[in-house]
Order: structure tokens, then sequence, then C-alpha cells
């Protein structure tokens, strides 16, 4: 469980309150998305709506380290709090920060070790660059393999090793005080087969089912101390059954950022959170196609939520501020979630006389990149291998090779493009190969007429968690038509993302599983194709007839 604060801060906090007006603590449980606004902006934020926190992603360390400065240079008298989706490192939202592998890829390891260091890595260098609040880790369980948005995204399927895993990755994240995280997405995401940016998900379980998968998980990684908690657009049923809204457009259970039956009942009062409730992004068509836009802020409040994620203040407040005024949200239920707002900001030091952040040297670095490789090479599963043909140790100097990337995308692309799994072709050509690429190549037309011209062919299946389906599909599917592949000893079939795509091929003679397409995967798969190092990760996901759960 959350530990109390001490004396000594509840002191600064009860000052803080009790100085704070109805407008300063509107403005505490709101977080804007910052990434992308110039400094006046910024500024204007911090110095005339007083915002409680900002969000960032997709920017450079410089300029996440530049948004911090400006909070405080421009403080106000309560500090900014900063959070990012540092799910899978500092460089996964942070552009020149070090990047571990998804989260499956890690939790393919059965290393709490490993996990434990990624966090507190996570932590660290976030802290040195302006980030106190990570949303991370993913709690939820990957059962439903349509589901586009969760498989490599979560820890695989099994609920004790998905405790076992995320707790020590939450332990390395808060240990040193300086960053908070966020168990996600409560009531429980991965059963469903669509996506929260779409559709309300519901997570259709009986009490006793959910309490045997989903809730087992919270259960634990509730008394394990993490600090917050992400309620996703995600409906629980069993809790808060059926409605119909007032337009008769939906009829269904609400999620559960609209439901004081499950945010404030359940979570806080069954199982008993303490710590602070932040919305998932309210620019969401499962939660926002509920409400109208002017409602939004109030009702998220009203419902339980603490922090607000990606509001826009000057429409918000004063919508927030009516609803105060009239009654429909009550002044008690705003303080509560300012006093867990100002509580947060104290338990990441952000009330401290003076706070710290530390210095990231160049040989921190070197270290934090070797345990980020070490996690890859440790992480990938040979999940078939008919013929024994990997590693592929008779590829001698000068041979030649043929990559392709089955892609998600629709069409053909050019080598150059970005994102394309490129530093693949230049391990493949520091080892002496001669390396060929093609993307989506049609299996008749190309592949076929070209099969015999090659020592190795590498089939690499792109399909990363996405919008909509993440089923095989488009023009990714052409490749395989033709017999060029099938029994094809010198074909290699991996997939750097979604860990089901046996269920689409299912008569591929291999199949490896990376779970990830950063750098660091692309190159300790080059390493298992080759036999450089022996493929030890331990499948964490398991698909009847076709792959075997290992943890």
């Amino acid at each position: 469980m959350i530990q109390a604060i001490d004396d000594n801060l509840q002191s600064k906090i009860d000052t803080l309150f009790d100085n704070m007006s109805l407008e300063e603590k509107v403005s505490q449980v709101q977080c804007v998305n910052v990434g992308h606004l110039s400094d006046d902006k910024i500024i204007d934020l911090i110095r005339n709506e007083k915002i409680g926190s900002m969000f960032v992603g997709n920017i450079t360390l410089e300029r996440s380290k530049r948004i911090l400065d400006l909070t405080i240079q421009y403080n106000t008298g309560i500090p900014v709090i900063i959070n990012a989706d540092l799910v899978n490192g500092a460089g996964s939202r942070l552009h020149g920060g070090v990047t571990f592998p998804h989260q499956m890829g890690c939790a393919a390891t059965d290393s709490e070790d490993l996990m434990e260091s990624m966090g507190e890595i996570t932590a660290r260098e976030g802290r040195a660059n302006g980030v106190h609040w990570t949303f991370a880790p993913v709690m939820d369980p990957c059962i439903n393999l349509n589901n586009p948005m969760m498989h490599i995204r979560t820890s695989g399927d099994k609920p004790e090793h998905i405790m076992k895993m995320n707790s020590a990755f939450i332990k390395g994240v808060q240990k040193s005080g300086m960053m908070a995280a966020t168990a996600k997405h409560f009531p429980g995401d991965g059963l469903d087969g669509r996506d929260t940016h779409i559709t309300t998900l519901i997570n259709d379980l009986s009490r006793e089912e959910w309490e045997k998968t989903y809730g087992k998980i919270w259960r634990n990684i509730i008394d394990s101390g993490v600090l917050t908690v992400m309620c996703g657009h995600i409906a629980l049923p069993f809790i808060d059954p059926e409605y119909e809204d007032e337009s008769k457009r939906y009829k269904g259970p609400r999620p559960a950022t609209l439901s004081k039956k499950i945010q404030l009942d359940f979570l806080r009062g069954e199982l008993g959170f303490d710590g602070a409730i932040v919305s998932d992004a309210i620019n969401m068509i499962g939660f926002g196609a509920h409400i109208p836009r002017e409602e939004y802020g109030w009702r998220l409040i009203d419902e339980g939520s603490d922090m607000l994620l990606w509001t826009i203040p000057d429409f918000d407040s004063p919508r927030i501020i009516e609803a105060i005024n009239d009654g429909r949200l009550s002044k008690e239920r705003l303080d509560d979630a300012v006093r867990r707002i100002l509580e947060l900001k104290a338990r990441v030091g952000l009330l401290n006389e003076k706070q710290e952040y530390p210095i990231i040297t160049e040989k921190d670095r070197e270290e934090y990149e070797k345990v980020s490789q070490k996690m890859a090479d440790h992480s990938i599963t040979i999940v078939r291998d008919t013929y024994e043909s990997i590693p592929m140790k008779n590829l001698k100097d000068g041979a030649k090779v043929l990559t392709i990337t089955a892609h998600y995308i629709e069409g053909q692309r050019k080598k150059s493009d970005k994102d394309d799994l490129e530093y693949i072709d230049q391990e493949l050509e520091k080892r002496g190969f001669k390396v060929d690429h093609l993307i989506n190549p049609n299996g008749i037309a190309e592949i076929q007429k070209i099969v015999d011209d090659y020592d190795a062919i590498f089939v690499n299946i792109k399909y990363p968690p996405r919008y909509g389906s993440i089923r095989l599909y488009g023009n990714s599917i052409e490749l395989f038509k033709g017999s060029w592949w099938v029994d094809n000893k010198k074909v290699v079939f991996t997939s750097f993302g979604d860990p089901y795509k046996l269920y689409d091929l299912p008569s591929l003679h291999n199949y490896i599983n990376v779970y990830s397409n950063y750098e660091v995967s692309q190159r300790a798969a080059v390493k298992v194709w080759l036999g450089e190092i022996e493929a030890v990760g331990k499948s964490p996901i398991e698909l009847e007839g076709l792959i075997k759960r290992e943890v």
C-alpha cells in the first residue's frame, strides 16, 4: 500500500491547499498536452492558467528539459508536475533517450532484476529531462488476440507473470522518489477486440471471472504501492450495468471514466486504492461519444478522476467552475482531487525546498544502453523451427541476403522511408553480407522470380500496436501468395510486433517472436538469426495449438 506522507510535507500540502482559490483548484486537476506548443503558450499556461500538469511526448530530450525550465522559471507557487508515456524507457517518447524493447519483450526475459533496472533507468533519465510521472506500466492481460492496441504493450496473458514483472518495474520507477508510476488501464483492457480510441470497450467478464484474472492483478498492484492508476474508457457491467443515454444513440454500460460506481465505489472503496486517479485522454471516442464536449471537465471530476488528461483550460475551466457554482459538481469532490494531486507532487519531491534533477553522464548513458541491449538479447523466442534451420550459421562472408518487410501500411514503400526496420540491414551489411530490401512485394509477380538468387531471405512482419485492426491485411498479404516460401529452409519468418502472426499464417515452417520493433530488438534479432546469441526469451502468451506459454 501507499505509505503515509510525513508531517512536514503534509503541513506544506495543507498550507498550499488553504491558500488556493476556486480557479486555482480547477486548474490544478488539469493536464495539458504541451509538446507541440510554443514557449509563450506554455508560459501562459503556467502564469495565467496556473495549470497543474503538463504532458510531453514525441519531442527531444532538450525540448522536454526546456519545458521543465519554463515551469521552474515561471512558477507561481505550486510546481507543475510533468508526465509522459515512458513505457519503454525515456527514449520511447523523448527522442534521444534510451529505449527498451516493448513491454512484452521485457516480460519475455522473465527477469525481475532487468525489469527493476529498466524502471530505475527510466526514472533517472526521465527525471533528468523534466518528467516526474510516467504513465506506465500497462497492467492489462493480452486475452483477445484481435485487440489492435494491446498485444506487445502488455506483459503477456498470465496474471501471475504480469504481477511479477510489472511490480518489479514499478519498484524501480518509484524507489528513489524521483518519479511516480501509473498502473493502466483500470478496470481492464485486452479482452475486447476493439480500441478505446474509437469506441467504449466492454470488459464483460462475470465478477468471478474478473477476480481470477484482472482482479488478481489489480489487487496485487495496489498492494505494491503504485502511486497512480489510469482509468480507461472501459465498461465493467458487473459493477455498473447497462444504461441508455438521453439521445438514445448509445445503449450499453458506461465507461469507467463516467462511472462513480467503478472509480469511487469499486477502485477506491472496495479495492482500497488511495493514490491519484488519472483519466485516459479525453479526446478518445470511447469517452467523448457519451456526453457533450462542454461537460467533459466537470463530469470527469464528479465521476472520480483526480487528473483530467489533455484538457483545454480556457474552454474547460469556466465550465467546471459553473458546475461547482450551480451544484452539479460538489466542492468536496474537487477538493479531494486537488489534495490527491498535491500529495502526488509531494511524493515526487516537487514540494521540497530544492528539487532534484540528476545529471546523466556519457558513462551513465552507455551503461543504460547496455542494460537495454541485454534485455533485448534475452527477449527473443523461437516459437517454431520445423527443420531446425535457425540459426543460419553457414552464411559466408559476401553471401547475398534479401530482407523483406511485411508492413501494415497499404502500398509499397522505398527503402529510405522512415521506420522500416532499417537497423536490420545495417547489421547484416556490417557482417559482410550483400543486402537487398523489399517492402510488401508481391510473392507471385516479384519474389518467385528471384528467390533462387539469394542465400538467405528474412521475412520480417511489422504490425505494432495500431488503430483499427491488427490482423494481416492489404499489400502485406500479397507477399505470401505463391509457393516460393513453403518449406524453403533459407527463409526465416520473424514478427517484430503482433506476436500472434501464426494465427494468420499457421503454415509457416518457422517463426520467431521479437515482441518489439525498436533498434535494440532489431539488433538482437540479427544475432539470433546468425547464431551469435541463443534465443532464450520465454513466451509470455499462449495460443492453443500454435504458441506455448513458457512463463
